[in-house]
């Protein structure tokens, strides 16, 4: 039931966002943009806060709209996280090819002793295959 109500408030939520205020009409969607650089540290220290910054793609008619952080399996406890860059995207036939970066922060807290390993998503190949790139970094107690 709680599953039900989950996907009807997302629905609700997608079907009435306005990418502006003046409310012209213009349908929006968000897809998953290409990240094409990433920093994280070398370590992370047990209970620390992060932030991670990721650099991903926008065009003429997309921005920066956040992150979509899931663990492998549906549970936190896994160490592997499943990292995307969301754009919201004005349909719009005006908008040119040309694509530039943005840089955002992704914050995270290390709740977890294990070795963690972040897949960031790059693309997709020619079968709609996601294509990651991998970063693992151990996990330090606190001293």
């Amino acid at each position: 039931m709680k599953k039900v109500f989950l996907i009807l408030g997302i629905a609700a939520l997608v079907t009435s966002c306005s990418l502006n205020d003046d409310d012209s009409g213009q349908n929006v969607d968000y897809e998953f943009a290409n990240i094409v650089n990433v920093q994280v540290p070398d370590t992370l220290i047990m209970g620390n806060k992060y932030s991670f910054p990721i650099t991903s793609e926008v065009s003429d008619c997309s921005t920066f709209y956040g992150f979509d952080v899931r663990p492998s399996q549906g549970t936190s406890t896994d160490s592997i996280r499943y990292i995307g860059a969301i754009n919201r995207v004005l349909e719009n036939s005006d908008c040119g090819t040309a694509t530039d970066t943005i840089t955002r922060d992704l914050d995270f807290e290390v709740l977890y002793d294990y070795t963690y390993s972040f897949k960031f998503l790059t693309g997709f190949d020619a079968s709609e295959e996601p294509i990651y790139l991998t970063k693992t970094v151990p996990v330090k107690a606190r001293q």
